[in-house]
């Protein structure tokens, strides 16, 4: 059975009464070991595992692919970027606790002195998800979503930001954006570089 083995494991460890920090070390590297000589993790933790990757990949899916698209023709553009700035906190967080818990149960029952090269590699890119899941959710997120704010307040100036769709009123940017300078390509009206979209761009480039 495995708890009479760790039992066995532990009074086996040779202590030394001159250092306690040793003596935890090692009893923490001989666990590990043991949860590894054991076999695989058990069905609990491999179905646990399963879904949360599921459910990460699922949601990451769900966002990029299918959600950002269908509202981006449906609602007004600054409704879907008010929806957006909304569900992306959320988001953002979930997705980081997925990516920590993906890490942590695979390092649980792979310890680093017994890690294959193929192991190395896939605890490699779970580290690499959890720290571009973490840039995500407490920096890219707020800092664009601060800019979109900014943008939509220069578009109401010029009463845009209402249309559906990202080709629509192309002739209303065009018109913001006021005349351009011969040599240059950036609008001569402050108020087109400061309003930040892939459409106000284009209008601004023709």
């Amino acid at each position: 059975m495995p708890s009479f083995k760790l039992m066995e494991v532990t009074q086996n460890i040779k202590y030394d009464s001159n250092s306690t920090t040793t003596s935890f070390t090692n009893v923490i590297q001989h666990i590990f070991v043991l949860m590894v000589a054991e076999g695989d993790p058990g069905s609990l933790v491999k179905v646990a595992h399963v879904l949360l990757l599921a459910a990460s990949w699922g949601m990451q899916c769900w966002v990029t692919f299918v959600a950002g698209f269908v509202m981006i023709r449906g609602v007004p553009r600054h409704m879907f970027g008010l929806v957006q700035s909304k569900l992306f906190p959320f988001y953002g967080h979930i997705v980081l606790g997925f990516s920590f818990l993906n890490l942590a149960i695979y390092a649980a029952y792979h310890p680093r002195e017994l890690l294959s090269s193929t192991e190395s590699v896939q605890i490699g890119l779970f580290f690499v998800s959890l720290i571009l899941s973490a840039l995500n959710a407490r920096w890219f997120f707020p800092a664009s979503t601060n800019v979109m704010f900014k943008m939509q307040a220069v578009e109401r100036e010029h009463g845009l930001g209402a249309e559906i769709g990202l080709s629509a009123n192309v002739e209303g940017y065009k018109r913001s954006c006021g005349r351009r300078t011969p040599n240059t390509k950036p609008c001569a009206n402050p108020s087109c570089v400061t309003t930040v979209s892939p459409l106000s761009a284009k209008a601004c480039e023709k």
